[in-house]
Formats: C-alpha cells, structure tokens, sequence
C-alpha cells in the first residue's frame, strides 16, 4: 500500500487559525484489470499534488515498469469526468477546479493504448482538521514548516513509511535491471552456443561427405569399365529417384498428422522397386548406352 502526505495551514472566515493535515492513502491496490489476456497490462500510479494548485498525478507503466507515452488517462472525480494523455514519461496531471470539501472522496481512473490492456484504478483520499498556525495561499492553504513537521509524531511515521516505499522501488528497479542484463546475457551465450553448434555440425557434414551414398558409389564405379559406367549411374539415379519419392510420400502423411505407421507404410510403396522395374530400367539403359546386343549389364 503506497501513502504519501502533505501539509497545510487555513484561516476560517471567523479568524480562527486551523491547521489541515491530508493524509492520502492508497486504499485500492493499484492493479490494472485486464480487457484482454494476450496484451501487456498497464500499471498506474496516483497520488494528489497540492502544493500550489490542487490536482490529481500519475504516472502509466509497462510491466517492465517503462513509461507509456500517449496513453489515454480517463479521470473520475467528483466534479466529473475528464480525459488526458500521458507524456513521454508516462505521467498526466489533472487539475482540480477546487479541493473537495468531502473528507473522503474517491478518484476513478481508466487508462488505455492500443496494443495494451485497459486497466483501471480506484483510489480513495482523506482529509482530517487540526490546529496549526500560519498564512494562508491563494486556495486557504498554509504551509506547515519543517520544525512542525517534525514535531508530529503521526507524519513523520507516515513520512518515514514513504521512505520505506521509495527504497522498495528502488530495489524492484534495481532488480528488473539485474533480469534484463542477465537476460541479455544468456540471449548473448544462446546465440554462441549456437554458431559453435552450427560450426560443429558443418565439420561433421564435411568429414561425413565421403561417406555419403553418392560419393561411395561414385569411388566404386570409377573401378568399373569406363565403358558402362553410364549404365551404372543410370541404375543409381533410378534408385536415388524412387527414394526420394518415398521420403516425400512420409513426409506429406505426417504433414497432414497421419501417423508414422502410415508414413512408413507410403514410404515402403513408392520407394519399393519392383523386379520387372529393374529389368525394364536395365534394358532401356542397354539400348540407351549401345549394349543391346553384346555384354548387357544387369
């Protein structure tokens, strides 16, 4: 619960010297209500400023605590509704015509941006009457000085709990820097980790590419009559051919969620290479290659 107070002297119509002290107590945890799940909640801020002219501040945050520029700032109080933006330090000011003379009154406030939740807040204000001297402003304020303030017991636990507050900001902010760099920090070690995979898995595919079935078979027909070396390539390539028609039958039965019998099952079929295929593929290759009618390769 977050609380901060002011002071200030008045003189009645009948010359009686009166000292009014404002105690402001956050009484609603300022948590914004959400329209939507998906989008950044905003998180607002209010307290009164009275020193000069009374009016209600705040300021409007992301959940990383940033300031939100440009945010619609919907104010209500009882002397109505009205409406204004945040700077570019995420805080509006609404001035008030005049201080309420309720001795609790309630402040509404509707916050929103686009690409953001809207969130709401409600926030109640006290006002309690004591004997104080001094002279008064243009609203029938007094200031009350440093030495009263510290004579008063109640304000300086209120101001000490203010304090207290600042500090626990100040840690919180503290903290979500220390996340953000240690975020940054693993996203940087993230991307290392990943070049050294990628630098590792390319020496892998270098050292592996002799072995590669294409390679294997190329060290192997280089041994081979250069004569029908034609005829076994074209055997290789019909065989690499019907393989990846099988890879691709797999993959387009698991593209539509089939199972992985089923995509074992329509591999087997299209890659399977029939004995009277093989035959025909062979003399074509004959006929193709000259070696119809003497030594035909099987």
């Amino acid at each position: 619960m977050k609380k901060s107070i002011h002071y200030f002297k008045v003189e009645n119509t009948d010359g009686q010297k009166m000292r009014f002290f404002l105690l402001i107590f956050m009484l609603a945890g300022i948590v914004g209500i959400a329209d939507a799940q998906t989008a950044e909640k905003l998180v607002i801020s209010v307290h009164m400023e009275t020193d000069v002219t009374p009016s209600i501040t705040g300021t409007i945050k992301g959940k990383q605590m940033q300031p939100i520029e440009g945010a619609t700032v919907q104010i209500n109080t009882p002397f109505g509704t009205a409406e204004t933006t945040t700077n570019n330090n995420g805080v509006f000011v609404y001035e008030l015509p005049s201080m309420p003379e309720e001795n609790k009154f309630t402040v509404s406030i509707k916050a929103y941006k686009d690409g953001y939740q809207t969130s709401y807040a409600n926030t109640s204000f006290f006002v309690n009457n004591t004997v104080q001297n001094g002279e008064p402003n243009e609203y029938g304020f007094k200031v009350v000085t440093a030495t009263k303030l510290r004579e008063d017991p109640t304000a300086l636990k209120i101001i000490e709990s203010i304090e207290q507050n600042k500090q626990k900001e100040a840690q919180m902010q503290k903290k979500l820097k220390e996340i953000e760099e240690r975020q940054k920090m693993l996203a940087e070690q993230r991307e290392l980790a990943n070049i050294a995979l990628l630098n590792d898995l390319q020496e892998w595919i270098d050292q592996f590419d002799p072995f590669k079935p294409r390679n294997v078979f190329a060290a192997f027909v280089s041994q081979i009559d250069a004569t029908v070396q034609d005829i076994y390539w074209g055997q290789f390539n019909f065989t690499e051919a019907k393989t990846r028609e099988g890879l691709l039958a797999m993959q387009q039965v698991l593209d539509s969620n089939g199972t992985a019998h089923d995509a074992r099952k329509a591999f087997y079929e299209k890659a399977a290479i029939k004995q009277s295929d093989m035959h025909k593929v062979n003399n074509e290759l004959n006929i193709k290659y000259g070696r119809n009618h003497t030594d035909p390769v099987d």
